[in-house]
């Protein structure tokens, strides 16, 4: 699994806001996480969304964790910006499989395991 640019911005933007224990600009964001700034507000909107972020507008104005930062884990970063957490195509909800054999597929149970094990370790 390869976390998406997005990913990488939106794990960089809390733990920015988590080390400040305040806001911060949008500019202040791209000029201290080396964040293009045209790319900061589709991040912001995925945290915001995902209630990890408030946005405050106007000149005092700028981004802070909505909740404390040990209500945040690393799961609630991760799954606000990537399509799916599902390491398989075979573990999504929909449940799609080549060879037609979900119920009784060894290597999907041994998915199913190691995907168990990495929420269970992103959430901690």
């Amino acid at each position: 699994m390869q976390l998406t640019s997005t990913t990488d911005y939106a794990i960089r933007i809390i733990s920015y806001l988590t080390e400040k224990n305040g806001s911060a600009s949008a500019n202040e964001l791209s000029d201290e996480l080396n964040i293009p700034n045209s790319y900061i507000p589709k991040i912001i909107k995925n945290l915001k969304n995902n209630h990890l972020i408030n946005a405050t507008e106007g000149m005092k104005g700028g981004y802070s964790l909505a909740k404390s930062s040990d209500e945040i884990s690393l799961y609630d970063v991760i799954s606000s910006t990537e399509v799916t957490m599902a390491i398989n195509k075979c573990l999504e909800t929909n449940g799609v499989c080549s060879r037609n054999c979900i119920g009784t597929c060894r290597i999907r149970k041994i998915l199913f395991n190691l995907q168990t094990s990495l929420i269970i370790n992103f959430k901690v």
